[in-house]
């Protein structure tokens, strides 16, 4: 096998993988809206139904929000000693946390 018919075979097996990701690339937002959306699925004989998981994960949700409503608030803790090392030294600050 000379250079040539390597180099033709790398191509050729190449392109339809290539050609699957650019696809996949370019339709990603499209793709993710599509998953969002879905409720549920069927593959190689296995069921899932995700709308049913969906919707107790949300209503555990809203029980733990109307039960602690403090969680909803952000909480920051700043403390002099790390502030003054953030300011002089942001990288240690980083490795600080």
């Amino acid at each position: 096998m000379d250079w040539k018919t390597f180099f033709a075979n790398v191509i050729g097996s190449l392109a339809w993988p290539i050609l699957v990701g650019v696809v996949i690339y370019l339709l990603r937002d499209e793709m993710a809206a599509l998953l969002r959306r879905m409720k549920g699925a069927k593959i190689a004989g296995t069921e899932l139904a995700f709308d049913e998981a969906l919707e107790k994960a949300q209503e555990g949700a809203e029980i733990v929000a109307s039960e602690h409503p403090e969680a909803h608030q952000p909480v920051y803790f700043l403390d002099e000693r790390k502030l003054e090392l953030a300011n002089k030294f942001p990288e240690a600050a980083i490795l600080g946390a």
